[in-house]
């Protein structure tokens, strides 16, 4: 497996954003970033005043990684231009069995890049045509994942008696179920406890599961060895003092 070093290259041009001048550009970096990134729940946490917190919301909101963007709600974002095909009997019954519903519509409009709450997030196709490795991440239940695709099910697609229009998810996640398993340390120089950083991956191609981006906790990076073995390790996730 070959993976280009350019997992962070989307967003250099953010960066610039986020310094001035040259000196302490790495602390000014570090400390823009992580305000940034956690506005909008400090937001939510102390601000009352609905319009203040759409306004912060939209201040936030506005970056993006390329000009082609779609957004759907406060909280995604899908880049690129999406795609409208037919939705396959598998996809078909993961969307149908996660929603509780049946589709009207086997027509579905699929994107390869997608942007949840600031992380970006490729679909396995994606990462292989670029040589990346970024299509692994890991829910909120701690469960990881690989992802085939981001949907769009439109509200009208909605047939069970019980589930108005308004209340149909519009963006789901298609992915394939990682099953990782503890990496034990052989060098008797190493003192940290690895195990908990790295896990050993191996994807289950025969499962399709359907999931909502909320559910999307954090990224993965995943390393390949000589004899083709998988290694997950999750990305840091900083958080203020």
């Amino acid at each position: 497996m070959v993976s280009l070093g350019f997992f962070f290259e989307d967003a250099n041009g953010k960066l610039l954003k986020y310094f001035h001048g040259s000196r302490g550009v790495t602390a000014q970096i570090f400390r823009s970033f992580i305000g940034a990134s956690h506005l909008h729940t400090l937001t939510q946490s102390y601000i009352v005043n609905t319009s203040a917190n759409e306004v912060l919301d939209r201040i936030v909101s506005t970056a993006s990684f390329c000009k082609n963007a779609q957004r759907f709600g406060s909280d995604v974002v899908c880049l690129g231009t999406g795609v409208k095909r037919p939705i396959c009997s598998k996809e078909l019954a993961a969307v149908s069995e996660f929603l509780h519903l049946a589709l009207s519509s086997t027509d579905i409009t699929e994107y390869q890049r997608v942007v949840i709450s600031g992380m970006l997030q490729h679909t396995l196709i994606y990462s292989e045509s670029t040589c990346r490795q970024d299509c692994y991440f890991k829910s909120n239940k701690c469960q990881a994942f690989v992802l085939l695709t981001c949907m769009i099910v439109d509200n009208d697609s909605a047939s069970h008696h019980n589930v108005t229009p308004e209340t149909v998810t519009k963006v789901v996640l298609l992915a394939h179920p990682v099953h990782e398993s503890p990496v034990h340390n052989f060098d008797g120089d190493v003192c940290a406890n690895l195990s908990e950083f790295i896990k050993k991956a191996v994807v289950d191609y025969s499962t399709v599961v359907a999931s909502i981006p909320s559910e999307c906790a954090r990224k993965l990076f995943v390393l390949c060895d000589v004899s083709q073995n998988l290694f997950t390790i999750p990305v840091p996730i900083f958080e203020l003092d």
